[in-house]
């Protein structure tokens, strides 16, 4: 399955971030696959977005917090 992605490899203004085109594979043993239905931008991304010093965990990707809906899962899985 294609999905895109917005994805950034350095810090700094909006324009280091970079839609993208990404396979996401079948959920392995004990995983599960979800979808991003609604996200939410805040300062914490953009802090780490600008690689500055917040009070926030350091998190390689944007967009940590959202709606998100279980698109599919395996066996073993607590949902």
């Amino acid at each position: 399955m294609q999905t895109l992605a917005a994805r950034m490899y350095r810090q700094g203004e909006p324009d280091v971030l970079e839609l993208e085109s990404v396979e996401v594979g079948e959920p392995g043993p004990g995983q599960v696959r979800v979808r991003q239905v609604a996200i939410g931008l805040n300062f914490a991304d953009i802090y780490q977005r600008r690689d500055q010093s917040g009070p926030h965990s350091e998190v390689h990707f944007p967009a940590t917090l959202g709606a998100r809906e279980l698109e599919r899962s395996t066996p073993w899985v607590l949902t």
